[in-house]
């Protein structure tokens, strides 16, 4: 196994390419330890809009970006710490096994004192708190599984409740909703105090000693190779807005109902006997689904500018 604690970039276009890389061009069993700055991920099926608070990411500069994986969405700061597992399946056999993967982080935990367990699902618990969630992304042709996960060690969990702040129930069609759950920080249950690299430096040495894996660091040519997918994919809106389930958001202003459709991620028509909602329609057209690029798009109008600012204000809760 070769273990990877990667330090060399906290951008979370350029990790999650990482992972895709790794996945893809090699046949290593890769085990990396790595951190993304204020970032919000969500799963491959995901509909970004029914995840994400826009206007919240957008006020604290939290980025948005989209995984290669199912699944639901995750929050990622400096005081969280992602673990990627990818490994050939076992006599070319497709594999999703997700305890194969988290069992050994459960072990290096419980060296610190810390009791974690497997819930139900594919979180980790600590307490009968998440402190993990976990997903898998099988490739078939190349029969190789990627196992990622978070460790909520001291993350900032006001940002964490209030990005995922969003009317999921007016959304409409289908696609993966996220579930959740009450978290916890580990650092918060440690008998001693220890900062984030001295706990990435403890997971790196337990499987040095523990699962005989060998540490190096990325070479040259994989960071080139891994930043140009990140910039041709990863940072897209293409990929994170347009990679999207068709879907619809219904609520009501006024006292009228209104249903507005959206396919790659973009509106495509609104339906409801709202007055003058053509005036609305032709300047959202084709504009993606997120409360600054719609915003933008109706501070720019004419005619009822106020209106129609009302009207995203009730959209979005505001």
């Amino acid at each position: 196994m070769r273990i990877i604690n990667d330090f060399y970039s906290t951008d979370p276009y350029f990790n999650l390419a990482a992972e895709e890389y790794f996945l893809t061009q090699s046949q290593e069993h890769i085990c990396r330890f790595w951190q993304n700055e204020h970032t919000v991920v969500i799963g491959k099926h995901q509909v970004m809009p029914a995840e994400v608070n826009t206007q919240v990411a957008q006020e604290r500069k939290i980025q948005i970006a989209r995984r290669i994986s199912g699944g639901g969405t995750v929050y990622h700061d400096l005081g969280n710490l992602n673990f990627t597992f990818i490994a050939n399946n076992v006599n070319g056999e497709n594999l999703i096994d997700f305890k194969q993967f988290t069992q050994p982080i459960i072990d290096a935990l419980k060296v610190l004192g810390l009791d974690v367990q497997h819930s139900g699902r594919n979180d980790l618990l600590l307490k009968g708190l998440k402190i993990s969630g976990n997903a898998e992304h099988l490739s078939q042709k190349l029969k190789r599984t990627m196992h990622h996960g978070t460790l909520l060690y001291n993350s900032n969990l006001d940002n964490l409740g209030a990005i995922l702040k969003t009317p999921i129930d007016q959304f409409i069609g289908k696609f993966v909703q996220s579930k959740r759950s009450m978290v916890t920080n580990l650092s918060d249950h440690l008998i001693q105090e220890m900062d984030m690299d001295a706990f990435r430096t403890h997971l790196e040495n337990y499987f040095i000693q523990f699962h005989k894996a060998e540490s190096s660091e990325l070479t040259k040519n994989e960071i080139h190779s891994i930043q140009e997918l990140a910039n041709s994919k990863y940072k897209t809106e293409d990929w994170i807005m347009g990679y999207s389930p068709k879907f619809s958001f219904s609520g009501y202003f006024e006292g009228e109902y209104f249903e507005i459709f959206a396919v790659k991620g973009k509106v495509v028509g609104i339906e409801t006997a709202i007055a003058e909602i053509d005036q609305l329609e032709a300047v959202l057209l084709n504009k993606y689904f997120s409360y600054p690029e719609l915003h933008q798009s109706i501070v720019g109008m004419e005619v009822n500018t106020d209106k129609w600012t009302r009207f995203l204000a009730a959209m979005f809760n505001i």
